[in-house]
């Protein structure tokens, strides 16, 4: 899968995530709208993908079974996303733990991954800071 095709299929399975129970909060949203961005993905297609995460349960299904091949480089692409604005939000690391649970990442590997993710974060800070 190309890499391309692997950012849109990663932005499917967030709005899964973040549509699964019927709404899509302010912080689910911030996060699907970055992928999308990344992706190339126009406002009007994110908007049907998260009405229809929303609304259609095959639509999860779905997106979930390509996901699961490489868990390790969907999950680093979402952390990737969820910082780039040099900060994780403790809402954005509660959608990014959910997609690890649906992916079927173990706990353990998802604390792992996040805590490489705040040590980048602290030395990117640390290098910006005068």
């Amino acid at each position: 899968m190309s890499d391309a095709m692997r950012q849109v299929a990663v932005l499917r399975a967030a709005c899964c995530v973040a549509g699964v129970d019927g709404h899509t909060s302010a912080a689910e949203h911030r996060i699907v709208k970055r992928l999308a961005a990344e992706a190339g993905v126009g406002a009007a297609s994110l908007e049907a993908m998260i009405e229809r995460a929303e609304t259609d349960e095959e639509f999860y299904s779905e997106q979930f079974r390509v996901l699961k091949a490489d868990q390790k480089e969907t999950m680093q692409l979402l952390f990737r996303v969820a910082v780039a604005d040099v900060d994780l939000h403790q809402d954005e690391a509660f959608v990014l733990q959910r997609l690890s649970q649906r992916l079927e990442v173990s706990p353990a590997q998802y604390d792992k991954w996040l805590k490489q993710v705040i040590s980048f974060l602290k030395k990117k800070t640390a290098r910006r800071e005068p």
